[in-house]
């Protein structure tokens, strides 16, 4: 995997990449504010796998994130006292569904597109009322422009179902105009999350990385760790050298210590022949089991592309291992349009259920 091969290439010559610890942020009903959810470590100083500055790479660093039963009232919380033992949480999902959408950074009338896309993920994807809680569930967004990020965090329906991370621009690294967002429901507990900077890319992309915990049904196992990695690769034809190596950084990710499941989801920016080699190439299987015949096809329809053919550019991948399952995605978002008649993006969503054997 690691070796030259016809698929990926001789890796450009470039810097290797490195970890940036995010720290993810539920927002505050009583202070109506974003908080950073609690965090704990499991070394007190950063292994010899952590980067040069000592930054804690994914093997260093956890949150944990478990939300309070609904039935708890703040007032029985304040009267138990600092002594009182904590609430009991409730039962671990066994289940996720997952979400992946790049949300178009450059297509104008942002505000207006990111509240169509979170409306429509809201009533039609995940069937919520206006405030109705979510499935569990994760949603990859790709291509998150600054401006759309702050109309994620304005979003009445996403301030209240979900942890979200990053929630500053300043995150993404290299000062670049738009980056990956991960949203988890409030029903999953999360566990860490870090952005994994590629060295090998001119454009500055990076994946998001976010631990989530499910359950198994038995309570001999327990719970598992599912690693889920958003991925924005390299674009264009131009990038195709590139993309080899940034896939392969993020299996690597995938395939650390104590990490029961790996999902890596997103925009590919699968434009060549050569892409369609590179998830076998780095040991991912792509989840998509139906006919190449066009209607896998994630992007060029809104509006038809004139400088590519239409392809499937998003795509949903995992490193088998027995302990879990991944359903084939389902695309989402097709022909959705603004109130005025915009796109809503460029590119089709894809839908799947990821679910933990026992």
């Amino acid at each position: 995997m690691h070796s030259r091969s016809r698929s990926g290439g001789s890796q450009p010559q470039t810097k290797p990449s490195t970890y940036h610890e995010v720290r993810p942020r539920v927002w505050s009903r009583r202070k109506l504010c974003w908080r950073y959810i609690s965090r704990w470590r499991r070394h007190k100083s950063p292994p010899a796998d952590a980067d040069s500055e000592g930054t804690p790479s994914p093997d260093t660093a956890h949150f944990s994130f478990r939300p309070r039963p609904a039935s708890r009232s703040r007032s029985r919380s304040r009267s138990r006292g600092r002594g009182a033992a904590p609430a009991s949480e409730g039962p671990i999902p066994e289940s996720l569904q997952l979400l992946t959408w790049n949300i178009d950074a450059l297509g104008g009338s942002t505000r207006e597109r990111v509240a169509t896309l979170l409306n429509y993920i809201q009533h039609h994807i995940f069937e919520c009322a206006d405030r109705g809680q979510p499935a569990p569930c994760c949603v990859l967004l790709q291509e998150v422009a600054k401006d759309a990020l702050s109309a994620i965090l304005e979003h009445a329906w996403v301030r209240e179902h979900f942890v979200v991370a990053p929630t500053k621009p300043e995150h993404w690294p290299g000062a670049v105009p738009f980056g990956n967002v991960t949203l988890v429901a409030r029903t999953v507990p999360v566990a860490g999350a870090w952005i994994l900077e590629y060295g090998c890319s001119v454009m500055k992309r990076h994946a998001l990385i976010v631990d989530v915990r499910l359950g198994t049904g038995t309570a001999a196992d327990g719970e598992r760790t599912v690693r889920v990695a958003n991925v924005h690769l390299e674009s264009l034809a131009l990038g195709a050298p590139y993309r080899p190596w940034q896939l392969r950084d993020t299996v690597e990710a995938l395939a650390r210590r104590d990490i029961d499941a790996g999902i890596v989801a997103g925009d590919m920016n699968a434009v060549t022949v050569q892409d369609a080699a590179l998830p076998a190439w780095t040991g991912l299987v792509d989840a998509w089991k139906g006919a190449e015949d066009g209607g896998e096809n994630t992007w060029g329809y809104q509006p038809p592309s004139r400088e590519f053919l239409p392809g499937r550019l998003d795509k949903v991948l995992y490193l088998p291992n027995g302990e879990f399952e991944v359903d084939v995605p389902e695309r989402v978002g097709v022909g959705v349009k603004t109130s005025g008649g915009q796109w809503a993006s460029d590119h089709f969503g894809l839908l799947t259920t990821i679910r933990m054997l026992a």
